[in-house]
């Protein structure tokens, strides 16, 4: 018999969803009150795993099992050998051909972010906080760049470009270096090409020349933020096709 669960929980003090060998992560907990109902071990499958402290109101898992019990005993009855924190919400007979993961139509994931001088009370552990003033307008441009396609447009594919262009070396200088070389707004404009740039300015009201001049600034920044620790080749960007492919998908160009 194969069923599915869904779960909200709160991330704070788990290692993510996925069991580890030290435990105390979402999956270990549930599977570990999963078996103490149906008499013998369990493995559950999610929808999408979570990474250390990040909360979820409606993950999916499901799981085989031998035994017969109410659904009622797979929510109140695993939930009183829960964690404070981790909680099952429904649960439902599904037929053998339903996967958490490959049957889910979509995920959505929400960031929230306070910008105030104070540190949260209420919200502690629950939102980032930045105690600055965030410069919109900036910040829209930048997204505009952001990516999901997870092929040549990404952050990969952009690295490719600054390749193509000659700019190899300016570009591995903004990965882990502390060090960024400048680029010009020329040389944007060339790498991008004008077509996208002319466009980037048009949707922020600016001309290309101030479009160019703020994403200049802005690149090296972004790319070093978006790059997985370690992932630079120590040869710089002379070899890069694992780097391309490692950073593929994250930035849109």
């Amino acid at each position: 018999m194969r069923i599915a669960l869904g779960l909200e929980y709160c991330g704070t003090g788990f290692h993510g969803w996925q069991s580890q060998p030290q435990g105390q992560t979402v999956q270990d907990e549930l599977e570990l009150a999963l078996r103490q109902i149906a008499g013998e071990s369990i493995g559950v499958i999610c929808a999408g795993r979570t990474d250390a402290g990040v909360h979820a109101t409606q993950q999916v898992v499901h799981f085989e099992t031998r035994v017969e019990r109410p659904l009622s005993a797979w929510v109140r009855g695993v939930n009183a050998h829960l964690p404070d924190g981790v909680a099952v919400r429904w649960a439902q007979p599904v037929s053998d051909e339903f996967h958490a993961r490959f049957s889910a139509r979509g995920r959505r994931y929400r960031y929230l972010l306070i910008n105030r001088a104070q540190r949260p009370g209420l919200w502690q552990g629950r939102v980032g906080w930045f105690h600055l003033p965030l410069d919109l307008e900036l910040m829209q441009l930048a997204a505009s760049l952001l990516g999901n396609d997870g092929g040549a447009g990404g952050l990969g594919g952009l690295v490719a470009k600054f390749q193509q262009a000659g700019l190899g070396d300016v570009v591995s200088s903004w990965i882990g270096s502390g060090q960024n070389q400048a680029i010009s707004p020329d040389q944007l404009g060339q790498v991008l090409g004008q077509d996208t740039l002319s466009g980037l300015a048009s949707q922020f009201g600016l001309n290309s020349g101030d479009a160019a001049q703020q994403l200049a600034g802005m690149l090296p920044g972004l790319v070093d933020a978006l790059t997985p620790a370690g992932s630079a080749p120590a040869g710089g960007l002379g070899n890069a096709g694992d780097l391309v492919g490692a950073l593929s998908g994250l930035l849109k160009a």
